[in-house]
């Protein structure tokens, strides 16, 4: 399990093109939330949103590509 310390957003990146049938390369991608440390208090979990990208880290744990950034690197929260 992976567990964010203290104001930290654990992200996987999201398909921006999920509901096309022609592929179309966007410049912004979307980040869906993993995990948080306890001092966010603004998200919840499968949260999508849109990040600061030259604030990210970016690691592989279990086949899977992850990245982690400062609460303060998310821009907005995409809200249905």
């Amino acid at each position: 399990m992976l567990k964010p310390l203290a104001n930290n957003v654990l992200l996987i990146q999201k398909n921006n093109n999920d509901n096309q049938l022609i592929y179309m390369p966007t410049t912004t991608n979307k980040y869906q939330v993993v995990a948080f440390g306890e001092q966010v208090t603004t998200l919840k979990e499968n949260n999508l949103v849109i990040i600061n990208e030259n604030k990210t880290t970016k690691f592989d744990y279990n086949n899977q590509t992850y990245y982690i950034i400062s609460i303060e690197d998310v821009l907005l929260v995409l809200e249905d």
